[in-house]
């Protein structure tokens, strides 16, 4: 049996083959000279290793010709390569991350007592944190390791000098753990509301609740992010419509106005998450989501950088609601190749998929929508639902019937898919799957009533677990 390569390309992405080139030409980081002569064998095959067309024994001939295969040499050289891509790896997330990088160095020049340097890197670093604060969690880390690395350089100095640092350091640990922890109580409530079996402790809920109230005015003033987040999380948690009136405020009157992206994102995510737990207002809230992307779009201020593909889609889903095809499109054809690589073929092609079935396009619907691989169970699953659908209405009701049996045999065999999610939509399938064989199988008419009556009853006794509802009600409603 012929041995795999075991080479570590998920750490050596195509697209960084030039970058480790120079890192493993540089006699700093690589002074094994077969490593070279390995990376051009990898740069030259790149796409057969990728899909595990070769392996070691094609490995040996390039590296020693004419010679027999040496697995012992040629497994130690592996080894050796991969240790170096991890080397790239880090040193890439090192240069990648300029605050990581220079708090690193400033406890450099405040283990060597480097002061002066120390003072004017301190305030670099303190003003490149506060410039962006688009990962909440890692702003605040940044500014306690920063305040640690001030403190540690007074620590023998005199009493007069260090007193105040000391308070300094207890009150950022404090503000550091209260964000920590509510920026994971978001993440969690998150997973209870798509995931009905789990439920979590939140232990120091009552005391961080305290805690924010008792210091509400200086926490409102000096730590907004903390403050937002916090109201993110009590909404999600009591769906208080006042707060959410609040935050909707602060937004766009303390971020929006500035082109500040991340809370606009963050304000369309509480909009879902309350739309999806109230069903009666969920078409006002998709409103405005929409009108959130809206302004997005209209600010340019997705253009810098990679689109998330679930918020992505979110916009799609919000122009689609909104009727808004032109605008819709548009952003389609304007952002689609914003989308990070390994999701975006299928977060285009899904997307002009629903465009075009909403369009009552379903030829074209069902062109795109075929197009959609696995890489993502949600853009996956709900390409499928689509499709559904559109087969549906183009009469194809042997191939929704088939592709019914595809989508149960995917549900099975995919244990990250959470029960919630499950449901909503095995309810949906199970419906639609009786709803097509009824369409090619029953001609008699007291027979198909009886079957349709059945059908309503099945949908209204599921009607808060299904998706599609109304779609499948007015399907089942025009039965004749």
């Amino acid at each position: 049996m012929k041995k795999n390569l075991d080479i570590n390309l998920q750490l050596l992405p195509y697209e960084e083959l030039s970058k480790f080139e120079d890192f493993i030409n540089s006699p700093y980081f690589n002074k094994l000279p077969r490593l070279i002569k390995l990376f051009q064998f990898i740069k030259e095959n790149y796409d057969l290793i990728h899909k595990n067309k070769l392996n070691r024994e094609d490995l040996s001939a390039f590296m020693y010709p004419g010679e027999p295969f040496k697995d012992t040499s040629i497994r130690k050289l592996i080894s050796d390569f991969n240790k170096h891509i991890d080397k790239f790896a880090i040193q890439k997330e090192l240069e990648d991350d300029k605050i990581d990088y220079n708090l690193k160095l400033l406890k450099q020049l405040r283990k060597n007592r480097v002061e002066d340097k120390f003072d004017r890197l301190y305030k670099e670093i303190d003003l490149l944190n506060e410039e962006d604060r688009s990962e909440v969690d890692q702003y605040y880390e940044n500014r306690t390791r920063l305040l640690c690395e001030r403190f540690e350089l007074l620590f023998h100095k005199s009493i007069k000098e260090k007193k105040e640092i000391f308070q300094k350091k207890s009150d950022m640990l404090d503000l550091e753990f209260v964000l920590k922890k509510i920026y994971l109580y978001e993440s969690m409530t998150s997973v209870e509301g798509v995931n009905k079996n789990v439920s979590y402790h939140f232990t120091f809920f009552n005391e961080i609740d305290k805690y924010i109230n008792s210091n509400k005015d200086f926490i409102m003033e000096n730590e907004p992010e903390l403050y937002r987040n916090y109201l993110q999380l009590r909404i999600q948690l009591t769906l208080d419509k006042n707060l959410l009136d609040e935050l909707e405020h602060i937004v766009y009157s303390k971020y929006a106005q500035k082109n500040i992206l991340r809370p606009l994102i963050d304000l369309s995510n509480i909009y879902t998450y309350v739309g999806l737990r109230t069903p009666g207002l969920r078409s006002v809230y998709s409103r405005k989501n929409f009108e959130i992307y809206k302004y997005i779009e209209k600010n340019k201020l997705l253009s810098k950088f990679y689109i998330n593909h679930i918020n992505f889609v979110r916009a799609i889903q919000s122009g689609l609601s909104a009727k808004e095809f032109e605008w819709t499109k548009t952003f389609i054809d304007n952002y689609k190749n914003k989308i990070k690589p390994e999701f975006r073929d299928d977060v285009k092609n899904y997307s002009y998929g629903k465009l075009y079935y909403e369009l009552k396009n379903y030829e074209k619907s069902l062109f795109y929508l075929t197009l959609v691989n696995f890489k993502d169970y949600y853009i996956y699953t709900n390409a499928k639902k689509m499709l559904l659908r559109t087969e549906y209405e183009l009469g194809n009701n042997e191939n929704v019937i088939s592709q019914i049996e595809s989508i149960q045999k995917f549900y099975n065999s995919h244990t990250e898919i959470t029960d919630a999610y499950k449901i909503d939509t095995l309810n949906y399938i199970l419906i639609l799957n009786e709803l097509a064989k009824l369409q090619l199988n029953s001609r008699n008419k007291s027979d198909k009533l009886f079957k349709k009556n059945k059908l309503l009853k099945n949908l209204e006794k599921n009607k808060n677990n299904i998706v599609y509802y109304n779609w499948l009600l007015e399907k089942i409603t025009k039965l004749k």
